[in-house]
């Protein structure tokens, strides 16, 4: 189509210049004929560039996707074996104040920490005058939400030697301070504890040496 016009145009032309040399043998209304011939010609030309660059542009024009939901979807909380559901909600840990945290052991246990620091005096295994108020508040919880539960009571030692402190290893003093910590809570009305010593088996940082002198009160998964 586009080439057919564009020599009807040429051939339009052609004859109106011809008609300009020869107007002694055109009329005004001929050549008028003539013109307005090439001006409808000239529009159809544009309109079918204008075609052709529209089609060109719609086959260039990449599709328009659909947006995708990237939303992950929501964390299901894990089966706690028999846990109690506030143990759950604490498992990425809570601060409960005076020394105690509470949170999750890589067992899935409730555990109830007390920095040796709040308990015990450096190289001791006596309890503090401040150690009372984190163990009391420990026993009104184990007592209330935990009272079916064994408990294993957990001492842990830092790296450094305790020849000086008359124990035989850092695995007697962790023993020594897990024992103290389950005699008061018997004192509060607890029952069903075992102790155990970790020494410095499990350290929870090589800098801070205050968060491996710890004992940890263990809610025993499973364990009736």
């Amino acid at each position: 189509m586009f080439p057919r016009l564009m020599t009807a145009a040429a051939l339009s032309l052609a004859v109106v210049a011809m008609s300009t040399g020869c107007a002694d043998n055109k009329t005004k209304a001929e050549k008028a004929s003539l013109l307005q011939q090439n001006k409808q010609l000239q529009d159809q030309i544009e309109q079918e560039r204008a075609a052709r660059a529209a089609a060109e542009a719609r086959a260039n024009t990449p599709p328009i996707m659909a947006p995708q939901d990237n939303t992950p979807p929501a964390a299901s909380v894990p089966d706690m074996g028999g846990i109690p559901d506030a143990a759950a909600a604490n498992s990425i840990g809570s601060d409960l104040g005076g020394g105690l945290h509470r949170g999750t052991n890589d067992r899935g246990e409730t555990t109830l920490t007390v920095s040796s620091d709040v308990l015990f005096d450096s190289g001791k295994a006596t309890l503090k005058p401040s150690a009372k108020t984190a163990l009391d508040k420990a026993a009104a919880i184990l007592k209330k939400e935990y009272a079916s539960q064994q408990l294993r009571i957990e001492g842990y030692t830092d790296p450094n030697p305790v020849r000086k402190s008359g124990w035989d290893d850092n695995w007697d003093l962790g023993s020594a301070r897990a024992n103290a910590v389950r005699k008061y809570l018997a004192t509060k009305g607890v029952r069903d504890m075992y102790i155990a010593s970790f020494g410095d088996t499990k350290l929870k940082s090589t800098k801070n040496l205050a968060l491996d002198r710890r004992v940890e009160i263990v809610v025993v998964r499973n364990a009736k």
